[in-house]
């Protein structure tokens, strides 16, 4: 309740008339929200050390080169990266 109503501006009152469902989705989105914020500023900060960087380095800077960041890592959903893995998923779905 306390990120509910300190956090996303709901009111007590309004508070009354939300499901635990409803409730649970706004914390969610407030989260990742939040979540969308930090990243912004971890990119505006890694873009601005980059530019610093830049006039000292004898070849072009990619921002994953100042620092790698958690989210750069990222693998997309379905990628196979091994033959055995491609296999195995073959085994498992009857293909």
């Amino acid at each position: 309740m306390g990120i509910a109503v300190g956090c996303c501006g709901i009111s007590w009152s309004e508070l009354d008339h939300i499901t635990v469902d409803e409730l649970s989705l706004i914390v969610e989105s407030w989260h990742e929200y939040q979540e969308q914020l930090s990243r912004e500023r971890w990119e505006q900060t890694r873009t601005m050390c980059l530019y610093s960087l830049a006039p000292h380095s004898k070849k072009p800077l990619k921002p994953k080169d100042v620092f790698e960041l958690g989210w750069d890592k990222h693998v997309p959903v379905g990628t196979i990266s091994k033959k055995s893995d491609f296999d195995a998923a073959k085994r498992k779905f009857g293909v």
